[in-house]
């Protein structure tokens, strides 16, 4: 197994055919439309303590909503409630939602067990009628190759379904740290992964278990969110530090998303492989990678300081996303441009030596600055408190090197990105 750790700021430079980091685009048409209480049925947030815990859609392209009252069917026009005082749901509360092949829903649920629906029958696998483990579910993996189901379990494992019959898997080590499990994927039919909160990440095949931690692998996060895998078994798993890949050979990737996510967390949450093979992370922004190409949608106009929980890509390609209570289509059109945005800024000099002007050229008002290192740290963070097209930097602290500038620019709200030296 090789292990390497590529920040993404290092990749944009040393990389030119990586597997994973090759360029960041930042400007894009995105927009968005937002569904929530004030134009629909779904829970109310805020005080009123309403949220969304997941989205799936039919061959039909119906979108079933789970939520924390109950179960959402929308067509597009008519939305369809259902709870537990008008139909076979058990409890009112979800915490996930998951579709097999025949569109069979299947939903889990606080302390009502695994509840299956198939468009007119309810059915639930509960401590009366199973031998379920817990009844509290948090997350689902179908594989349909076989009709096995695989759950985890708030605090108590994960278990795997067939043939009515439930089989509990609890950790041999630390169980009570990695049994906080979150999310839960089947790669090749055989092999079982399992993120955690505050036990790393960890795989079952057959009936071994195999943990990766800070100390044993190149994880540098200690908790472990959300997971995807994409068709070569690729696995991107979103973490409370960046974005932890492993490839099928076992060769292992920690990126530094840092800048790209947030300023003030590194933390992402929402991971998936859509049909045209792009990996979209959400946290506090939207991130696209494909093709070695990494593309930043900023989310501040849309809901400042929350984070995107989860992406979902529907029959029609669309993504769609969700924030606590609110649901999002997202509508992109990404403008790849050039590495170095020469003819949108400049720098002088370049190399500097102790003081350098980044200069608007069309004369955008400047916002701020923030430098990064070879190793993707932020060196430096600069609001333009003067105002203007131009922004002077005293790098008279900085080691000689090489260094990234990221501008936000007031008018078109773009970010752009000049590489320049110190000598």
């Amino acid at each position: 197994m090789t292990i390497k750790y590529i920040p993404i700021i290092l990749a944009l430079v040393t990389l030119s055919c990586g597997a994973f980091c090759q360029q960041i685009n930042m400007n894009a048409n995105f927009s968005w439309t937002m569904y929530d209480h004030t134009n629909s049925p779904l829970p109310e947030g805020g005080t009123a303590g309403g949220y969304l815990a997941g989205l799936v859609e039919d061959q039909y392209e119906n979108k079933w909503i789970a939520s924390s009252n109950g179960l959402f069917k929308w067509d597009g026009d008519v939305w369809t409630h259902y709870n537990s005082a008008n139909s076979g749901l058990p409890h009112d509360v979800m915490h996930c939602i998951a579709i097999d092949e025949n569109d069979v829903i299947w939903i889990g649920t606080g302390y009502g067990g695994l509840t299956r629906f198939d468009g007119q029958s309810w059915y639930s696998y509960d401590y009366s009628n199973s031998n379920i483990p817990y009844t509290e579910i948090i997350a689902i993996s179908i594989n349909n190759s076989n009709g096995e189901i695989w759950i985890c379990m708030y605090g108590s494992g994960i278990a795997k379904f067939s043939d009515d019959n439930f089989t509990h898997f609890i950790t041999p080590d630390s169980p009570w740290e990695f049994d906080l499990n979150y999310d839960i994927a089947i790669e090749n039919d055989t092999t079982v992964w399992v993120t955690t909160i505050g036990a790393g990440l960890a795989k079952l095949s057959g009936n071994e278990w195999t943990v990766f931690d800070t100390i044993n692998s190149e994880l540098s996060a200690t908790s472990s969110l959300y997971i995807a895998i994409d068709h070569a078994n690729t696995k991107y798993i979103t973490t409370n530090n960046g974005l932890f890949i492993i490839d099928e050979d076992g060769e292992q990737t920690m990126l530094d998303t840092g800048y790209f996510v947030s300023t003030q967390s590194k933390a992402i949450w929402g991971v998936t492989i859509t049909s045209d093979s792009s990996v979209w992370i959400g946290g506090h922004n939207l991130i696209k990678y494909k093709n070695g190409e990494w593309h930043n949608f900023s989310l501040s106009e849309m809901q400042p300081y929350a984070e995107i929980r989860h992406i979902y890509e529907g029959y029609s390609g669309d993504l769609w996303g969700w924030i606590l209570d609110k649901l999002y289509l997202f509508e992109i059109n990404t403008i790849i441009p050039d590495y170095d945005n020469s003819n949108q800024i400049s720098a002088y000099p370049n190399p500097f030596n102790d003081i350098i002007k980044i200069n608007s050229l069309e004369n955008e008002n400047i916002v701020s600055i923030l430098l990064f290192d070879m190793q993707g740290r932020l060196v430096c963070f600069q609001n333009n408190t003067q105002g203007g097209s131009s922004i002077e930097i005293n790098g008279s602290a900085l080691s000689n090197g090489i260094y990234f500038a990221f501008l936000q620019i007031r008018e078109s709200k773009s970010k752009y990105y000049i590489k320049i030296t110190k000598n």
